[in-house]
Formats: structure tokens, C-alpha cells, sequence
């Protein structure tokens, strides 16, 4: 449970730099005259590092183990912050440091994830992964509340932004190196604690032969359907996180005619809503289902496209209970389908298995964006996008039951 607290902390500095061009979004357009997109490209820049140098991070974590590969990505982190007085001057300057902060990202997400996976029994992680994904906010309001505070002690925002980075960064990096040690140095010889426990698992799961049939390597397993089938089910889920932040304000405005502060409250309830579904999923599929994951992915997508196909339809009295079950089947996967790596393939593969889905996943934080604000634009409405996101709901459910692990 220490590792999945110094994980949730080490991860959440990455979303503290996500979040930082957003929480000091006015002192960024007063300082450069930025428009929204080029206030965008400080985020978008970030995020495509992040998705790039997921490979790097499990090339890091394969050579140095998690521990080590963790801690470089939050040296990267608090260096680049601590450059925002020196070069955040400038907007080209910021930016790149925005890319270079992506990085971060992009190393910490293998091993966080991995190394949460390997220290919990195989009936625990959907729990572990879960509130690992689940409190990912955490970072967000973070920096969202100490922005404006350090403003107005006045700090100028590159000092503020630098001291909001670099204090939980370099706190948080030296609580993990002296606090933190590697499954093979506490047990020699082990990678993962489900093999030092006896566990009631199907035997699918347990059963050595079984296990020994698993891929060995990244490259075995993209010879499979079921790996693609795991892909396309995280890219759909990917883009349905994201969608609704896209076409869910225009579907209750315009389209649906709630007043704004109607329309805010649901927006809230909803986003609010995966704070609760990420561990619940978790747990579900390792208490329910023994450890089996695909089963919880099915039901939470079924759930998704059932409650978005009924919203165009549904009175203003329940449509934020549907929204808001549609929301909650989303998130009520993520958990269980960063579990799937662990037992997908054999130990040794695990982070590069990870390392190779976070890169194809987050290709959907890319495309979702600029395709349903197309659509919406296109068609004078948000109903297309809504269906977009039904259809490939109701996709995952298939690819869930391909995956069948």
C-alpha cells in the first residue's frame, strides 16, 4: 500500500505540469497575447512527448528497474521547472520546456503502473490500478488551487509556476528514493508478489501451463488478436474519457436547451462521478470475478452506450442520471484494463507491453478532440458526436470479449 501512495504521488507530478499551463492560463495571455489554440499548443505539445517516451520509460524501467526509472522522470521534471525563470520569458522557450515536462510523463507512466500491478496479489490490483487512475485529480487541483495564491502573495507567474512544480517534485522524488526499494531487493529472484502467494484464481490464470502459454515478449504478443483487441479497446477508451468534455457543454446548451448553470451542475456531477467508478470496477473484477478483467469491461461499456443512446431521448428529470451512469461506465474500466498487462503476458514483457498501449492508446487524446469538434461544426449539432462515442462503445464491448483475460 506504500508503493501505491508514492505512485499515486510520483504519477500526480506529471498532472501537476499538465495542468499548470491551464491554472495560470491569465497570466499567460496577458504575458504573450496568446489566442486559445496557441494557449492550446502549450498542453498538446506536453501531451505528445508524454505519449512518445511511454516506450522510453519501459526501455528504463526493463534496464534500471521502476524505482530508478521513476526517479529520472521526476529529475526531468523538477530540472525543466526549475528553467521556467530562466526561459519562460518566452513563449517558444516555455513551450519547449512544456515538451521537455512531457517526458515526464511519458517515463513515469510504465513504471508506475507496472510496478503498482507487480507489488499487489492478482484479486487486489483492479483495486490498486483503480484508485491509482482514480485519483489522478488529485494533481489536477493541486496546482489549480496554489496558483492563484501564489499570484496574489506576489510572485510573478514563471516564479510561481517554477515553485509550484519544483516543491512536491523534489519533496516527493526524495521521500520515493529513500522510502521505496524494488520487489527483487526485498524478495531476491522475484518480480512480482502473486508469485511468492497461493491465490484462488481460475485456472486460466494460475495454472503453469497456462501461464507458460502467455506471450514472452512485446513482439509475440502483437502477433495476436487479442493484443489488438486490447488496443482498440483502450483507444475507445481513451477517446470516450475525453469526449465528453468535447460535445457534452454543446449537447446540453444548444442542443438540449439548459440554462447555464443547469447545464455546469451536470458537467460537475459527471466528471465528479469517475472519482468513484475507477476503484469500484477494480474491485468488482478482483472480488467478483476472481481477477478476471474482461467481464467488468464489458458490463461498463454496455452501461455507456445503452445510457448515451437514451440521452437524446430522455427527460430533463433523468438526464443526469444517465449522463452520469454513462460517465461511471467509463471509468468504472480503467482500472481493470491497466491490470490486463500484468497477466496478458509473461513478467518479463509487462513493461513493455505497457509501454507500447499507453503510445497507441493516447493517440485518441489527439484525434478526439479535433474530429467531434468537426462533427459538431459540420452538422450545427452535438447528436453525430454523441453517436460517434455510442458506436465505439459498443465496439469495446466485442473487443472486451475478444481480450477475454
Amino acid at each position: 500500500w506504500w508503493i501505491l501512495i508514492m505512485n499515486m504521488l510520483a504519477y500526480g507530478v506529471f498532472f501537476d505540469a499538465l495542468q499548470a499551463a491551464y491554472a495560470f492560463q491569465g497570466s499567460l495571455q496577458q504575458e504573450f497575447g496568446l489566442s486559445a489554440t496557441s494557449l492550446s499548443f502549450l498542453t498538446t505539445g506536453l501531451m505528445l512527448t508524454y505519449a512518445l517516451c511511454a516506450g522510453l520509460g519501459a526501455h528504463l524501467t526493463n534496464k534500471f528497474g521502476a524505482r530508478k526509472a521513476i526517479l529520472i522522470g521526476l529529475g526531468i521534471e523538477v530540472a525543466s521547472s526549475l528553467l521556467i525563470p530562466v526561459f519562460g520569458g518566452s513563449y517558444a522557450g516555455l513551450l519547449v520546456l512544456r515538451v521537455i515536462q512531457g517526458v515526464t510523463g511519458g517515463i513515469l507512466a510504465t513504471p508506475v503502473v507496472t510496478s503498482t500491478a507487480m507489488w499487489f496479489p492478482i484479486r487486489q490490483r483492479g483495486l490498486a490500478t483503480g484508485i491509482l487512475m482514480g485519483v489522478i485529480g488529485i494533481g489536477l487541483s493541486y496546482v489549480t488551487f496554489f496558483a492563484p495564491r501564489l499570484l496574489a502573495a506576489g510572485l510573478d507567474w514563471q516564479w510561481a509556476m517554477a515553485l509550484v512544480l519544483v516543491v512536491p517534485g523534489a519533496a516527493i522524488g526524495l521521500l520515493y528514493a529513500f522510502s521505496v526499494r524494488e520487489i527483487g531487493k526485498v524478495y531476491p529472484g522475484q518480480l512480482a508478489i502473486a508469485e511468492l502467494l497461493q491465490e484462488d484464481l481460475p485456472a486460466s490464470m494460475s495454472a503453469p501451463d497456462e501461464i507458460a502459454k502467455r506471450p514472452a515478449t512485446l513482439r509475440e504478443a502483437q502477433r495476436t488478436f487479442r493484443f489488438w483487441a486490447l488496443v482498440l479497446y483502450g483507444f475507445n477508451l481513451a477517446w470516450l474519457l475525453y469526449a465528453f468534455s468535447v460535445f457534452l457543454p454543446p449537447l446540453l446548451g444548444a442542443d438540449l436547451g439548459l440554462d447555464a448553470a443547469h447545464a455546469t451542475t451536470i458537467l460537475s456531477l459527471t466528471f465528479f462521478v469517475g472519482f468513484i467508478g475507477s476503484p469500484l470496477g477494480g474491485v468488482i473484477s478482483d472480488l467478483v470475478f476472481k481477477g478476471q478483467r474482461y467481464q467488468v469491461l464489458m458490463i461498463g461499456f454496455s452501461v455507456t452506450a445503452v445510457c448515451l443512446a437514451l440521452v437524446p431521448f430522455a427527460p430533463v428529470s433523468v438526464l443526469t442520471v444517465l449522463l452520469l451512469l454513462a460517465y461511471a461506465g467509463i471509468t468504472f474500466c480503467i482500472g481493470p484494463y491497466w491490470t490486463i498487462p500484468s497477466v496478458f503476458v509473461q513478467t518479463g514483457a509487462v513493461a513493455d507491453l505497457v509501454g507500447r498501449l499507453t503510445l497507441l492508446v493516447c493517440i485518441a487524446n489527439f484525434l478526439v478532440g479535433p474530429i467531434l469538434a468537426l462533427t459538431i461544426d459540420l452538422t450545427g449539432s452535438a447528436f453525430l458526436a454523441l453517436y460517434i462515442c455510442v458506436a465505439l462503445a459498443a465496439v469495446a464491448v466485442l473487443m472486451a470479449r475478444a481480450v477475454r483475460t
